[in-house]
């Protein structure tokens, strides 16, 4: 009967410390309503406005400088990006009439050529028309 005895003050005991810790607990602790990581630069602020997170909250955030800067580079970025696919255009239509030119070129030199060829043909032909008539 003794062990149950003990066993039966332990264990209010054991009840008494669980309802301490229940209570410093709920004392201390306090709802937080959640996080959320901004797209554009990628800060945790607090999902809601008010109490502690008044200063945290997304509204601060979107006003605060380095949410503004992260938002000038990113601008930036994108307008600088759309500047070089501009130029790599102009480039590649710039290289594109070269080679047309290069070709137009060639085709020129081998029409010469050809055309010296014809000639030389014709006189070969004339030739051996004037080596028949005779």
């Amino acid at each position: 009967e003794e062990s149950v005895s003990k066993s039966g003050e332990l264990t209010e005991q054991a009840l008494a410390v669980k309802d301490q810790i229940d209570a410093l607990k709920a004392k201390h602790t306090h709802e937080f309503p959640g996080e959320e990581v901004c797209e554009v630069c990628g800060v945790r602020y607090a999902l809601t406005g008010g109490g502690l997170s008044e200063f945290h909250g997304k509204e601060a955030h979107l006003n605060g400088r380095t949410h503004e800067g992260f938002a000038e580079i990113r601008a930036k970025l994108a307008e600088l990006r759309k500047k070089k696919r501009v130029r790599e255009r102009e480039l590649d239509k710039e290289r594109e009439r070269e080679r047309e030119k290069e070709r137009e070129e060639r085709e020129k030199k081998r029409g010469g050529r050809e055309a010296e060829k014809d000639k030389d043909r014709s006189r070969t032909a004339d030739k051996k028309d004037e080596k028949d008539r005779d």
